[in-house]
């Protein structure tokens, strides 16, 4: 027979900018949430958009100027300023230095509470503090593009500590898959080990999808 198609939107959800995932990708057709989800923009043509936080952008300037100005001194800090957040990452940085780059974040949070604290894998993620994070962004995305039918199944997969806000509002409706080499906890159901599989795994729901719409 024929085959079908069947609507299927796939969404990259991701801490980068969203131009910086969009030029990353190079994609058309899919729907794009950078910073975190602060920044949601649907394919060309498609006239959704969504930008939560805009207003803090002056004192994300101020709070970046702090932090150069206290975390420079040590060896390995690389602050790197988003549209609507600032990570700072620790991966090049000492283990026994962590804990002080932590206590002058905290320090230079505690006289700015337009902002939270969020951890990432080796890094400290600066955001508005707006109930508002990776989890809320896909609800945002399913409400807006409509499948809310219980035909219709999420999916999300996601390696980052930052995915597990999505998890956590996709346990009771959808399927989350953590991607990651050891066990940890998570709110995920599913688990695999490295990109590749991921790979694999979505060849083979691909082939299970169009052989069902044949």
């Amino acid at each position: 027979g024929k085959m079908g198609t069947r609507p299927c939107p796939v969404a990259i959800v991701s801490g980068r900018d969203r131009v910086d995932v969009q030029h990353l990708v190079r994609l058309e057709t899919l729907y794009y949430a950078g910073s975190h989800g602060f920044d949601i923009a649907g394919p060309q043509g498609v006239p959704i958009q969504h930008r939560v936080g805009e207003h803090v952008v002056t004192t994300l300037d101020q709070t970046e100027a702090a932090l150069h100005h206290h975390l420079d001194r040590i060896e390995g800090v690389l602050i790197e300023r988003k549209a609507f957040s600032i990570a700072v990452h620790v991966r090049r940085v000492h283990p026994h230095h962590e804990c002080e780059v932590e206590c002058q974040i905290d320090a230079i949070l505690c006289r700015e509470p337009k902002l939270r604290k969020k951890h990432g894998k080796k890094v400290f993620e600066l955001q508005p503090a707006i109930d508002w994070d990776k989890g809320q962004a896909v609800l945002w995305l399913l409400r807006t593009l409509g499948p809310e039918s219980p035909a219709v199944t999420p999916l999300y997969i996601g390696d980052d500590v930052t995915d597990e806000d999505a998890f956590q509002v996709l346990a009771d409706r959808g399927i989350g898959i953590l991607v990651a080499e050891l066990p940890r906890t998570t709110a995920a159901q599913f688990m695999l080990r490295h990109p590749d599989e991921v790979q694999r795994f979505l060849q083979q729901l691909i082939l299970h999808v169009t052989s069902d719409v044949m």
